[in-house]
């Protein structure tokens, strides 16, 4: 988490009520709710992004202790912000705020920009955030090679584009003319958008929660919302969400678990369908990465000689490369001892507070409850071969190598 210094709490509440009282007509509200959602990609789920936006609008309410506003990047027309205002018939609709020449939204510094544009149109107590796109977690499964250009790790689509991907069922983190945000640069992003901590981060694509995408996060936010395995297209239900995003403390955390709930209960409505949510408690990762270590470390060489069916491998839907396994029964296959798995649990106990999942999923069948932790993990077994990059992620020290 942010380390917050007592010094300095007087001096950040004086610099919030200048800055609603100077910028804002509107009393300073509670919380602002930023969606930074964008898809360059050719179109796969830009209408999705706009009819999650027009639920937003729809069910909008002056009773929220908040505001709303909504980045657009979609793969017609110009990037957009978006603000929600009266019709004048009791209502709400949708308010162009600004229109930006074409950028790149995976680019740190973009997201850096947008953000300070949103937090003086609308400054607030404090932020919650959405963020919607495709994502793989850490690592594209569809043949992206990684370079480095000026100090970035940049992903390039492969020779024949993004044809051969298929996106029919599943949103997977940041496409925009090829470019995806790296991990790092997320880290990046965050830390110097929101210096003062995000009290949430509600991640609305594939595979986010995953134990390397949350630990290069940990000091970054306070609670994350992700699914460990890949999401229906239409994402959250955020009409239905809205009313639950407003809270602090404890009432924050029910209201996410219900946000969970929500998602849930939307998807496993229908047939066919599928979905995994959890709630994640970023201020345990710490002493989470601790007792992994005890479990993992100086064991790099073992764990690569690993058979893909000896842990827990979340099913696919659209993809045919599968490296995602369930981070619990992974930590537990690893342990030595009865009481060695016994501290893993309660330690992982701590940071996942609350998980759902859409059973029986798609037509792949039941995810265990005794294999579903809620967090994906990448497995290094020889048998996957993603050069070194995988070793630049901060999590890859808890090996010890």
């Amino acid at each position: 988490m942010k380390r917050f210094f007592i010094q300095y709490t007087w001096l950040l509440l004086l610099l919030v009520f200048v800055s609603c009282t100077k910028e804002s007509e509107d009393p300073c509200k509670s919380r602002t709710l930023m969606m930074y959602m964008f898809a360059d990609d050719g179109g796969s789920i830009s209408s999705s992004l706009k009819k999650n936006i027009e639920d937003v609008v729809d069910n909008w309410s002056d009773a929220y202790d908040g505001n709303v506003v909504i980045y657009l990047d979609a793969t017609s027309g110009n990037p957009q912000l978006i603000g929600v205002r009266s019709d004048g018939k009791g209502g709400f609709t949708r308010e162009i705020i600004k229109e930006y020449e074409e950028m790149d939204s995976t680019d740190p510094e973009t997201f850096v920009q947008v953000v300070n544009e949103m937090k003086t149109l609308y400054p607030a107590e404090s932020y919650g955030l959405v963020w919607g796109s495709h994502a793989d977690a850490w690592v594209s499964q569809h043949g992206f090679s990684y370079d480095v250009e000026g100090g970035r790790v940049r992903r390039s689509v492969p020779a024949d584009g993004l044809s051969s991907v298929n996106w029919v069922h599943s949103r997977s983190f940041g496409v925009d003319g090829g470019n995806h945000m790296d991990v790092a640069d997320m880290a990046e992003a965050l830390d110097r958008a929101f210096p003062e901590g995000l009290d949430f981060l509600l991640w609305d694509a594939c595979y986010m929660s995953s134990i390397e995408v949350l630990y290069a996060l940990r000091d970054e936010v306070r609670y994350v919302v992700a699914s460990c395995t890949e999401t229906p297209i239409e994402g959250y239900p955020y009409g239905d969400i809205l009313p639950y995003l407003w809270g602090k403390g404890e009432q924050l955390v029910d209201g996410l678990k219900r946000v969970c709930d929500l998602y849930h209960e939307h998807y496993a409505a229908m047939s066919s369908s599928f979905g995994t949510a959890a709630l994640v408690n970023m201020a345990g990762m710490d002493a989470f990465y601790a007792v992994c270590g005890d479990v993992l470390s100086g064991r790099f060489d073992e764990v690569s000689t690993l058979r893909k069916d000896e842990v827990y491998r979340y099913p696919l839907i659209d993809y045919t490369n599968p490296i995602f396994y369930d981070l619990g029964d992974y930590l537990v296959r690893m342990s030595r001892s009865d009481e060695e798995s016994s501290r893993v649990k309660e330690a992982l106990d701590d940071i996942v507070l609350y998980k759902i999942c859409v059973n029986p999923f798609y037509n792949r069948g039941e995810i265990p409850a005794d294999k579903f932790s809620g967090v994906n993990v990448f497995v290094p077994s020889a048998a996957w071969n993603y050069g070194n990059y995988y070793q630049t992620l901060s999590w890859f020290r808890v090996y010890g190598e």
